[in-house]
């Protein structure tokens, strides 16, 4: 909801200008800056010179994108966790299911949302790390990439 964000910002940050929080409220919905200018009817100029010459934009516009980034994890979330219907079809036409004789829909889940989601949540547990060091110290290793029956030089 925009104009609820407005209300938002503008409460937390009442000095700033209707143009100003038009376009972080923009923002907030979309997280794309050239989207967020073109519905708020500012250009990305405006944006960019209210990022460094205005402080208190430069801290709403980052609670904005905190709130855009919030909103791509919920959807993130509940494509990886609930999934999405989707229509199948067979050489372009929907499938009809003949028990509803209904367009027939199976619920898919993302796999890979779910993997990058924890990731990002629990990396020491399903990160892929590669472990550089031993003991704290660098670890010394030859890569010979080449034929070794080349007689190719190491790198």
């Amino acid at each position: 909801m925009v104009g609820g964000w407005i209300w938002v910002v503008g409460m937390k940050f009442p000095s700033l200008s209707h143009r100003k929080r038009a376009f972080l409220a923009a923002f907030a919905e979309c997280g794309v800056i050239s989207r967020a200018a073109t519905e708020s009817k500012c250009s990305r100029r405006n944006h960019v010179r209210w990022l460094e010459e205005d402080g208190e934009y430069a801290i709403a516009f980052a609670e904005a994108h905190d709130e855009a980034n919030d909103k791509l994890e919920s959807e993130a979330r509940r494509r990886a966790h609930d999934g999405l219907l989707r229509m199948k079809f067979y050489q372009g036409a929907a499938i009809i299911d003949p028990r509803t004789n209904q367009p027939y829909v199976e619920h898919e889940y993302s796999d890979t949302l779910l993997m990058f989601l924890l990731n990002g949540e629990r990396p020491q547990k399903f990160k892929h790390n590669v472990d550089m060091t031993s003991g704290g110290k660098p670890v010394n290793f030859t890569l010979n990439i080449g034929n070794r029956d080349s007689g190719s030089d190491p790198i």
